[in-house]
């Protein structure tokens, strides 16, 4: 498993058939931009207590698989106890007697290639492992 460098794809490349140039953002703000040719075999999001993350894998020509993994900015509420998503706070904060306060966590991205779908098996849940498999057309490998 290794990140970043390991494919670059030039403006005078040719695109093997059934692949497409694709670009992405990868870090944190500042993002740098890495371009590659691959087929995207699928997308899968997730959210769990205000962390948003979306997968995308794709294959590339050599046969190889890049994981792209995109956590989206969260925001973080604080202040007092009670909570805000109920419809006497929203009224209380439109009157000025409520009090809140907040920050944003930046998001960013990481890209991970592998040699081999068995090193996505580290990376991705189970359930997205068997949906590649699927796609990939190994059905005896895709079902538990």
């Amino acid at each position: 498993m290794q990140e970043n460098n390991f494919f670059v794809l030039n403006d005078d490349d040719r695109l093997p058939e059934g692949y497409e140039k694709v670009s992405i953002k990868v870090g944190v703000a500042p993002a740098r931009e890495v371009t590659f040719a691959g087929a995207l075999l699928g997308e899968w999001g997730a959210a769990r207590e205000g962390d948003v993350r979306t997968l995308r894998v794709y294959r590339t020509p050599e046969g190889r698989f890049v994981l792209h993994t995109r956590r989206e900015d969260r925001v973080k509420l604080h202040g007092s106890d009670r909570s805000i998503w109920g419809w006497r706070s929203f009224l209380d904060m439109s009157l000025g007697r409520g009090e809140q306060s907040w920050s944003v966590i930046k998001g960013g991205a990481s890209v991970t290639e592998v040699e081999t779908i068995e090193g996505l098996s580290e990376l991705v849940p189970e359930h997205v492992l068997r949906e590649i498999r699927d796609v990939l057309g190994d059905p005896d490998e895709a079902r538990p």
